[in-house]
């Protein structure tokens, strides 16, 4: 028997309810593995596990200004100043 908490849980939240009960079922059939495979083909999709950090993200942010200003060199340059 549920208890009030789960059941108002299961209340506000039918569609996880309905997803999670989908793939209890599904992890008991010979498509488990599919299954985990298409989930964490979706995951990766959406979760970076390597976020960039905020100086990273500024450090972009200040590249790609510096593009715009027309601050940069060519690989020809480049090779030429280091003598290559």
């Amino acid at each position: 028997m549920e208890t009030a908490l789960e059941k108002e849980s299961l209340e506000e939240a039918p569609l996880e309810y309905d997803i999670l009960t989908k793939v209890e079922a599904i992890l008991k059939t010979p498509d488990a593995d599919f299954l985990k495979r298409l989930v964490d083909i979706l995951f990766e999709q959406y979760y970076d596990p390597e976020p960039l950090s905020p100086e990273e993200l500024a450090a972009i942010k200040e590249s790609k200004e510096q593009l715009k200003r027309g601050e940069f060199i060519t690989v020809e340059e480049y090779e030429k100043q280091r003598g290559l």
